[in-house]
């Protein structure tokens, strides 16, 4: 957990999360790592033997030395935009190679891996569309998405977690808990489920049987966050929600633009049909809010 991980290309959804980087490192007072990815261009055989330069498609760093520079830039105007005296130290660091893999190398002993979604910027080969999957499915330390269109990244509202039972929803719930209280905002616990995703059989019940359900189901939440309060021993205001729906809709539903979304990935609870693996990849996807996913064994 040495620093704070931001990987960069020239998009606005990079510039976010750049932003969003740079004050989690106030927050924390952790440094923040600032990480290009630049490939060559590449030419390729066109129609009637042209020669196409896909160059224009890609990038106009063609160097560590002016991919250095571009980061520099970067970095410049995102300080002038934080407005803040509180100092943040930063690191560059700039490599040739797959965006992705390199990210996710680069995180090993990472605090937190930040990266933008949906970025299309001068660089075609670093494209934060994919390289955000494969953090989100590969890197070893938490991974914070942030939306490339919203208000100006600033302090979280609230602090929204999913969970299911499974161990990566238990990190994300410790994760969820510890950045509610570094933020001092307000944490609401999320368990979504819908009929279609029951037992076989249980979807034939009557009002009451499922009443009984939801029932047992908000117990078990409340033992879930009451075993990790307890562990915490934080003054966090913790609201608890079961919600009949579906997991994606209701939490994209939840978290606002000025919220953070928490998710564990690849995990699967004691409710057949709920994979918080295909919930963090869509509402990563899709979030108006930051959203934070993590899987079972990384440090909350």
């Amino acid at each position: 957990m040495s620093d704070i991980l931001v990987g960069v290309d020239s998009s606005t959804a990079a510039e976010r999360a750049l932003d969003r980087a740079l004050l989690d490192g106030q927050r924390t007072g952790l440094p923040v790592r600032v990480m290009h990815v630049w490939q060559a261009p590449v030419w390729v055989a066109g129609a009637l033997g042209s020669v196409t330069d896909y160059d224009a498609l890609a990038s106009t760093v063609g160097s560590d030395h002016d991919a250095r520079l571009l980061v520099e830039e970067l970095v410049a105007k995102a300080r002038t935009r934080l407005l803040s005296d509180a100092p943040v130290e930063v690191r560059v660091e700039v490599t040739q190679g797959s965006p992705g893999r390199a990210l996710v190398e680069a995180a090993h002993d990472a605090f937190e891996l930040v990266v933008g979604n949906r970025g299309h910027g001068a660089l075609a080969s670093a494209l934060l569309g994919s390289t955000t999957g494969h953090a989100v499915h590969h890197a070893p330390c938490p991974v914070t998405v942030v939306p490339e269109l919203g208000a100006p990244v600033g302090p979280y509202h609230r602090v929204v977690v999913g969970v299911d039972g499974s161990p990566g929803a238990r990190a994300a719930l410790r994760h969820g808990l510890a950045v509610a209280a570094r933020e001092r905002c307000p944490l609401t616990v999320v368990h979504a489920w819908a009929v279609s995703a029951l037992p076989t059989g249980v979807d034939l019940l009557g009002a009451e049987e499922l009443d009984r359900y939801e029932a047992a189901t908000r117990a078990w939440l409340a033992t879930e966050v009451a075993a990790t309060l307890d562990d915490a021993a934080t003054d966090v205001s913790v609201r608890q929600e079961v919600v009949h729906g579906h997991a994606s809709a209701t939490l994209l539903d939840l978290a606002g633009p000025d919220d953070l979304l928490v998710l564990g990935s690849r995990g699967r609870g004691g409710f057949a049909g709920l994979h918080l693996g295909s919930v963090s990849s869509q509402c990563a996807r899709h979030a108006r809010s930051t959203v934070t996913v993590l899987r079972a064994g990384q440090p909350a």
